[in-house]
C-alpha cells in the first residue's frame, strides 16, 4: 500500500509515514471518529499547543534546546505560539476593556502622584505661592497626565498585537546582550517568542482572576512575567543563584541604557524636526 499523502510505499502495519510523517488512516470516516479527532486535535493533552505549554512550564530548557537543534514538528512554531498568546490577551483585554483601563489607570495614578510630589516639592516652602495654588497645580497636572495616559493605553490596546511584534526584537536584543553565547540573536528571538507567548497567557489568567476576586491578583500577573523570564533563562543556561543575580543586574543596566538611548534619540529627532520646520 502507499501513503495517501506522499505516495511512498508503506507496509500495512505502518502507523506513520517515514517520508512525510503523516498518520496512516485506515478507517472510514464516521461521526464518532470526527468527534474523537476534534477533541484530540483541538483539546487533547497531546495536542502540539498544549505540549508546548506543558513543556515550557515544566522544562523550558528542553523545548528551547530541542527546537533550536531542529526538533520542529513536536512543538508549535515560536512565532505562531507568540501570536496565539498575544491574540488571547487582546481578546480578554478588549472584552473587559473598561476594567483593564481602570486597573491600569489606578496604577498610573499612584505612580504619577508620587512623581508629582517630587516635582512640586520645591514649591512647598515658597511663601509666595498659596496652598490653594499648590493643590490646584498638583490636581491639574495629575488630571492632564491621567488623560494622556488613558489615551496612550487605548492606543496600545487597539494595536496590541502590532506593538507586541514590534517590541519582540528589542526584548531579544536585551536578552542577547545580557546572556550572550552560545545562542545567537536569531536563537534569542525564538527563545523570547516562546517565553512571551507563555507570559501572555499568564498575565491573561491573572487578569481574569483579578476581575473575579481582587485587582491585586492582576499585579501578581505582571510580576509573573519577570519571574518566568528568570526561571526560563536560569534553566536554559543552568545558572547558579549568584549568576542569576549578576545577570539580573546586567539586564537592568542594559535596559536602562537602551531606554535612555531611545529617549535621547527621540529628543534629537525632535530638535532636528523643529529646526527643519523653521
Amino acid at each position: 500500500m502507499n501513503c495517501k499523502n506522499c505516495k511512498k510505499s508503506i507496509t500495512s502495519k505502518t502507523k506513520f509515514c517515514d517520508e512525510c510523517g503523516a498518520k496512516v488512516i485506515k478507517k472510514r470516516i464516521t461521526f464518532r471518529n470526527l468527534i474523537k479527532d476534534l477533541f484530540s486535535n483541538a483539546f487533547g493533552w497531546d495536542n502540539r499547543y498544549f505540549v508546548t505549554i506543558r513543556t515550557l512550564v515544566t522544562s523550558p530548557h528542553v523545548l528551547l534546546n530541542e527546537y533550536i537543534d531542529g526538533t520542529r514538528k513536536k512543538y508549535v512554531n515560536p512565532f505562531g505560539f507568540f501570536a496565539i498568546g498575544a491574540a488571547i490577551s487582546l481578546l480578554a483585554f478588549n472584552q473587559f476593556s473598561e476594567d483593564y483601563l481602570s486597573i491600569v489607570g489606578e496604577v498610573n495614578k499612584k505612580q504619577m502622584e508620587a512623581m508629582n510630589d517630587v516635582i512640586l516639592s520645591d514649591r512647598t516652602n515658597d511663601e509666595n505661592v498659596s496652598d490653594n495654588v499648590k493643590v490646584l497645580d498638583h490636581d491639574e497636572l495629575l488630571k492632564k497626565q491621567l488623560a494622556q495616559g488613558e489615551k496612550i493605553q487605548k492606543t496600545i490596546l487597539k494595536y496590541y498585537n502590532l506593538f507586541s511584534f514590534v517590541l519582540l526584537p528589542f526584548y531579544a536584543i536585551i536578552a542577547f546582550l545580557t546572556f550572550w553565547k552560545p545562542y545567537n540573536y536569531g536563537e534569542h528571538l525564538v527563545i523570547n517568542a516562546y517565553i512571551q507567548g507563555l507570559t501572555f497567557l499568564l498575565t491573561t489568567i491573572f487578569f481574569l482572576l483579578g476581575l473575579v476576586f481582587t485587582t491585586t491578583i492582576h499585579f501578581l500577573g505582571l510580576g509573573s512575567t519577570i519571574i518566568y523570564y528568570t526561571y526560563a533563562y536560569t534553566r536554559l543556561y543552568n545558572l547558579s543563584f549568584g549568576q542569576v543575580i549578576v545577570r539580573l543586574l546586567k539586564f537592568v543596566v542594559i535596559t536602562a541604557v537602551m531606554i535612555i538611548g531611545l529617549i535621547f534619540l527621540g529628543f534629537i529627532i525632535g530638535v532636528v524636526g523643529s529646526a527643519l520646520g523653521q
